[in-house]
């Protein structure tokens, strides 16, 4: 389902040339053949902005950045057009967009080996800079999963932890609504454009996560929602979090490719234990016979990150669209 953001468009729009600059430079990476996260990722480490990496891309080459096909092909502004197509028609629909260099780009992403060259996000934008935890699990859950993924959603949101998950169906539904509860409310991130909905029937919650919490994605407007792009949605689903827990899943699970990605990064991987005779908490358990932490409450999930938490107490948050 189309959907038209539910804000004005950002300030950053308004003719901020720097700001402009600095976005279209990610997304001329992102565009780029032949270049994708692990590259843009070694240029940006070697850079102060994308602007003046893209303004030395002939010496990628010589540097070992990529290959100077590639390096040629940005310095000759190859995909300057698609980034400005996107930039377009990401206006028009009013996304607040966050290039990788910007303050409000959240900073776990940073660490990861293969970050987003940039996000967009409708809502509430501070809410990437504090604590987060991830809830995951099965489309098609037991009634015992759908009620604890709320229970413990609505408590860590009480604690203040933004609640983060794929705006899927079952677990991720329930997670999402649970966040809402509380003021550490929720964050979707997306596999689609934020101008798409999907699927269609997540639209009221949706709209309760642009009106109160957030709603990102990394995806130009107009991604449809192919099967590839949500294994690759999963790991900014755990690259913004402190942890992740696995509500319930099957031995064979999408769930468990966020859980690898939250250990590959450094995360804490929890799992709540299921009945023995449901097939859908086979996942579950295999993560508890390999070190995940045993989850019965979001007790202790603050428990386990009280060391983490910590950093973010009396931390400011910054809030609204992002400062052109």
């Amino acid at each position: 389902m189309t959907t038209d953001a539910a804000l004005s468009p950002p300030l950053a729009w308004t003719g901020d040339a720097a700001f402009l600059a600095e976005l279209e430079a990610c997304l001329r990476l992102r565009h780029a053949p032949g270049i994708g996260p692990r590259t843009w990722k070694r240029i940006f480490d070697r850079y102060d902005s994308a602007a003046a990496a893209l303004d030395d891309a002939r010496s990628f080459g010589p540097q070992g950045l990529c290959d100077d096909a590639a390096a040629g092909a940005l310095a000759r502004g190859a995909s300057t057009p698609a980034a400005r197509r996107e930039m377009e028609a990401a206006a028009k629909k009013g996304l607040v967009p966050i290039p990788y260099f910007h303050p409000a780009y959240p900073a776990r992403l940073r660490e990861l080996p293969d970050p987003p060259a940039a996000l967009y996000v409708v809502g509430d934008v501070g809410l990437l800079s504090g604590p987060c935890v991830a809830l995951v699990g099965a489309r098609q859950c037991s009634r015992y999963g759908f009620a604890q993924a709320f229970e413990i959603a609505s408590g860590l949101a009480g604690a203040g932890i933004t609640v983060v998950s794929g705006l899927a169906f079952g677990i991720d539904r329930q997670a999402h609504l649970g966040g809402l509860t509380g003021p550490g409310r929720s964050l979707a991130v997306c596999g689609t454009g934020l101008d798409l909905v999907y699927p269609d029937a997540n639209l009221d919650v949706w709209r309760e996560l642009a009106a109160t919490g957030a709603v990102i994605s990394e995806f130009a407007p107009g991604t449809p929602p192919q099967a590839q792009n949500f294994p690759i949605r999963n790991r900014i689903i755990a690259g913004v979090s402190l942890g992740v827990l696995v509500v319930e899943a099957a031995a064979r699970s999408g769930s468990l490719i966020t859980a690898r990605l939250a250990l590959e990064q450094g995360r804490e991987v929890f799992a709540l234990p299921g009945p023995v005779n449901l097939a859908s908490f086979a996942g579950c358990h295999a993560l508890l016979t390999q070190g995940a932490r045993l989850v019965q409450s979001a007790g202790d999930i603050v428990a386990a990150l009280a060391r983490e938490l910590a950093a973010y107490v009396d931390a400011p948050r910054p809030a609204g669209p992002v400062p052109p």
